[in-house]
């Protein structure tokens, strides 16, 4: 999805007219570029590559299971449709 969302913010920083503006889209994409490189040689060093290697791309958490019971909420009826200002 980030990497669409960059195709469309240069994309639409090539096709805006100079003379009328375009600078945020250039600003995003240049932001999303900046990030990354700070950003990848952070994860890296702490390890990310390992720790997505030793869960098998899972996160840690134990599995959930959910259990259903009964409520003593009351379940209220659906209220009629009246018909609005409009007739409908």
């Amino acid at each position: 999805m980030l990497g669409l969302w960059l195709v469309l913010q240069v994309f639409g920083g090539i096709g805006t007219n100079p003379d009328e503006g375009g600078v945020a889209y250039w600003a995003h994409a240049g932001g999303f570029g900046v990030g990354l490189v700070f950003t990848l040689p952070l994860w890296l060093i702490r390890g990310g590559a390992s720790y997505w290697s030793k869960t098998q791309g899972q996160p840690p958490n134990p599995k959930t299971e959910y259990t259903y019971s009964v409520t003593r909420v009351p379940r209220l009826p659906r209220r009629k449709k009246t018909p609005g200002p409009w007739g409908k």
